[in-house]
């Protein structure tokens, strides 16, 4: 089973965006690496999107520019996977 670790950086970006944004659903990504074998430690969060719940042209291009950034910009492997 895999655990997971969210920084206090990750969780209060996350809790703050959602108490600004209290009528809004949030969309967003979850930035993290593999620690170890069955472990992930979440060290960021980049909300996305307020007004799409499901997969849509604007979520793409949102998904599209992360990946971007940390790939090409900062040099982090990407992978995209549903947690859900």
């Amino acid at each position: 089973m895999v655990s997971y670790t969210l920084s206090h950086q990750a969780y209060l970006k996350i809790f703050y965006h959602a108490a600004k944004h209290p009528h809004r659903a949030v969309n967003g990504v979850l930035v993290g690496k593999l620690d170890g074998f069955n472990a992930v430690c979440i060290n960021d969060a980049i909300p996305l999107l307020h007004h799409w719940t499901n997969l849509s042209p604007m979520m793409e291009i949102g998904l599209s520019l992360v990946s971007f950034v940390l790939a090409i910009v900062l040099g982090i492997p990407v992978l995209i996977t549903n947690i859900l």
